[in-house]
């Protein structure tokens, strides 16, 4: 949320540019970023080696392998469905709305949680259903990072190992049949919370790049570190690589 309203609507330099680098997860393959964060993050990595070699650390730590690791790499790689989204959300908003909460005295948190963020929901939505049923089909990043025991691995590991034990596969079409159901699920919820309200997008006036802010010096700041940073992680993938292939 905090990346799309910072493209949508602060005035910036680079705006294209964050934009461009926040498409990169969709364009390149889900295990590619996993392996990149292995070798930087991994026990053995990059980090790990500076740390225990400048004497910080006497043992890896664990930056990677586990439940954290496989939430840090999924949203990173998900990031894109919300931020295009929302952005697009935040940009479509009539700013007649949020002028009439300010006469009103709606301050900018209150204005943004009571007018500016509910009239987003149906962009929002249409991402969080994309973020949530992706994983359903992403079996191997769960496996490389130690995790088994979710619906997708459990589904592949019985069904590929269904030759040597005929129940396996059963119990593959079983978690198979369990995400369908989920999946199926939150997408008619989404639907239904989405068509049981009328929501308002641009209307005659609005300027195509909708409401724009001139933040403070200090927000400025605050939110070039917030995208330098996202930026250094979706970077690291590519770079990490690259090295890695010609070292």
């Amino acid at each position: 949320v905090p990346m799309a309203y910072i493209l949508a609507r602060y005035r910036h330099w680079g705006k294209t540019v964050f934009t461009a680098l926040i498409l990169l997860p969709i364009v390149l393959p889900a295990y590619a970023g996993v392996f990149a964060f292995i070798i930087f993050f991994g026990k053995y990595g990059t980090l790990n080696l500076l740390l225990m070699e400048t004497g910080l650390f006497k043992t890896p730590i664990n930056f990677i392998y586990g439940i954290h690791g496989l939430v840090f790499i999924q949203s990173l790689h998900m990031l894109p469905f919300i931020v295009l989204g929302l952005s697009a959300g935040f940009t479509n908003i009539d700013p007649s709305f949020e002028e009439a909460a300010e006469v009103e005295g709606a301050g900018g948190f209150r204005r943004f949680i009571t007018v500016t963020l509910p009239l987003c929901t149906p962009s929002y939505l249409a991402g969080a259903v994309i973020v949530f049923l992706w994983p359903f089909t992403d079996w191997l990043t769960p496996m490389i990072l130690g995790q088994v025991d979710f619906l997708p691995s459990v589904a592949y590991i019985n069904i590929a190992y269904h030759f040597t034990d005929v129940h396996r596969k059963y119990m593959g079409i079983v978690a198979v049949i369990v995400s369908a159901v989920v999946c199926i699920s939150l997408f008619l919820l989404a639907r239904w919370w989405v068509e049981r309200k009328k929501y308002t997008g641009l209307s005659k006036g609005t300027t195509s790049e909708g409401r724009v802010i001139e933040p403070g010096p200090l927000v400025k700041l605050s939110a070039y570190l917030y995208m330098f940073f996202i930026a250094g992680l979706v970077l690291l993938i590519p770079i990490v690589l690259g090295l890695s292939a010609f070292s």
